[in-house]
């Protein structure tokens, strides 16, 4: 046990997460900032619970609640922890160093998933506490209940991540799959982002499964959290968590308390058992390099060495990395398609009772006021145009090599703008396949097309702001391109300003209902101005300072 939690500590002083700055006391004040940050969500939860308590408890299905919400933290610890579960256990740099110490796989295995564990704790305290004590406090539940909740808090990342890891130590060790870096993590990340989009396409069906819609309503109708068990199909587990604390106040509570924890130390025994007997022939098997080389033909190398303008060469160069490697792939480019595409399919399937869904279909197609449609098209370009991260990750991208970027025959300035209109281009592809749903949406094709070129301005003002926060503290230490794009500050930042940006002054235009020609003025005029008082001066000072950085 000596060995895991020393291993574990060196584990977490070398993980930038948990590492922001080399100095001590700006990581305390950063990690402050980052849970102030956080509140709002927690807060949103509080009265989330709080509102749906008042509506189920009338009808006895309150517990649907805590099912509802145990079920879709196992089920997210899951699918993202299995992708993490790769990314550390068999692609990190130090996985080979590790091999040649006196520590057993399993200490290995235990202090790296003790590191991914503290990462899930710190997304279920966000969600999973403000949950139990805003349900505690309504239902009125005594000591033993938050004794339980904390146990299961303790226990319940532990088995969806235990189950995750254990299928990908079986796969990695019995396929070839493993031999190939890049397939792997592209073909993991493109199944997860299809698995979650199916999850949500077929939830309803899940549930219902072998009953009819009569006999859930019925079910519903009965009362005594009966609905409890059906909402357990979701993930092993569910409703033996569920159901111990809805009845704490009992006998039967306390057995399935006991059953959950049965649950759990069976995952993590078979977890070990495997550990030690595949996971290190697994790594073993593991080779990155591929001998097949192809011979490029004279006509092919004619082509690939021809003159080219020195802007378009190097976003081709930046292009090519970002397609070929799979991290970036997946959290750069493809959430640039995916996201206005989920946007689209998830107004097609959603109920059109939904007063939310309701009230927004009728701003965007019965609407012909461009006052609305400006903000709206503008809000959503910054927002795509910051969430794929292209512009904020571009000198952390460089890693370790950023010191190169000084001595190519480019303009330094160059290299800069040409990730910045990568950025921008992928931006507008976003743009471009929400424009095509709005359309199938009936939105006025006018409408859609003057929007298109507010949505543009919006999309260069958040590269803009991107790359200068990127050129300010870029994270040039990583050990996986995951941390360079995944656990980077610099994009969630860009997200909260993107955030605000894009959906603040957008609130207050369309309350305000203002004339047309102040709102030209303020997205076409005004926010054009202010992305080139940027470049001309924060984006100037941020590139001399990066120049003076001794890297």
């Amino acid at each position: 046990m000596h060995k895991i939690l020393t291993l574990t500590k060196v584990l977490i002083k070398n993980n930038s997460f948990f590492n922001f700055s080399k100095n001590e006391k700006i990581n305390k004040w950063l990690s402050l900032f980052f849970l102030i940050l956080l509140l709002p969500i927690s807060l949103s939860i509080v009265f989330m619970v709080s509102n749906l308590y008042s509506a189920l408890v009338r009808i006895d299905q309150e517990g649907i609640i805590l099912a509802y919400g145990i079920a879709l933290l196992m089920i997210v610890t899951f699918f993202f922890g299995s992708i993490q579960a790769v990314s550390v256990l068999y692609f990190s740099k130090d996985a080979e160093t590790l091999l040649h110490m006196p520590f057993k796989p399993s200490e290995i295995i235990s202090s790296k998933m003790l590191v991914i564990l503290l990462l899930e704790y710190l997304i279920y305290i966000m969600i999973y506490v403000p949950m139990i004590i805003t349900f505690g406090v309504k239902a009125g539940f005594d000591f033993i209940f938050y004794l339980y909740a904390f146990l299961i808090l303790i226990i319940l990342p532990i088995v969806p991540l235990a189950i995750g890891t254990i299928l990908v130590m079986i796969i990695m060790r019995f396929s070839n799959i493993g031999k190939n870096k890049e397939r792997v993590t592209m073909l993991s990340g493109v199944v997860i982002l299809l698995v979650v989009l199916g999850f949500n396409l077929s939830l309803q069906k899940l549930m219902m499964a072998g009953q009819t819609e009569s006999e859930l309503v019925a079910l519903v109708m009965k009362g005594q959290n009966s609905f409890v068990n059906v909402i357990g199909r979701l993930f092993p587990g569910t409703s033996n968590a569920t159901n111990a604390l809805i009845q704490s106040n009992d006998l039967n509570g306390l057995l399935q308390l006991g059953i959950f924890f049965v649950i759990a130390f069976l995952s993590v025994f078979v977890f070990f058992f495997l550990a030690n007997k595949i996971y290190f022939k697994g790594l073993l098997g593991i080779s990155e390099v591929s001998n097949a080389e192809e011979a490029i033909a004279t006509k092919e190398w004619s082509s690939i060495t021809r003159r080219k303008n020195q802007m378009i060469c190097m976003m081709e160069k930046e292009i090519k990395i970002l397609l070929r490697t799979p991290i970036y792939m997946l959290n750069n480019v493809l959430v640039s398609v995916l996201l206005p595409i989920i946007f689209v399919i998830i107004f097609i399937v959603s109920p059109k009772s939904d007063p939310d869904i309701e009230a927004l279909m009728n701003l965007l197609t019965n609407s012909t006021k461009l006052t609305n449609i400006i903000p709206i098209f503008f809000g959503a370009g910054v927002f795509l145009g910051g969430i794929n991260g292209v512009s904020t990750t571009a000198i952390s991208r460089e890693g370790s090599s950023a010191y190169v970027m000084k001595y190519l025959p480019f303009h330094l300035e160059k290299q800069i703008l040409s990730k910045v209109l990568v950025g921008v281009v992928l931006g507008i592809i976003s743009l471009i396949f929400l424009s095509i749903g709005m359309i199938m949406l009936k939105v006025s094709v006018l409408n859609v097309f003057i929007g298109l070129i507010f949505g543009i301005i919006g999309i260069l003002l958040i590269n803009f702001i991107g790359i200068t926060i990127d050129l300010i503290k870029p994270k040039l230490i990583w050990d996986s391109e995951t941390q360079a794009v995944k656990q980077n500050m610099n994009l969630v930042v860009l997200i909260l300003v993107a955030a605000l940006l894009g959906f603040g002054p957008g609130y207050l235009t369309i309350k305000m209902n203002l004339n047309l020609l102040f709102v030209v003025g303020i997205y076409g005029v005004l926010m054009s101005v202010l992305s080139f008082v940027i470049y001309t001066s924060i984006f100037k000072w941020a590139l001399k300072k990066f120049s003076e950085m001794d890297l």
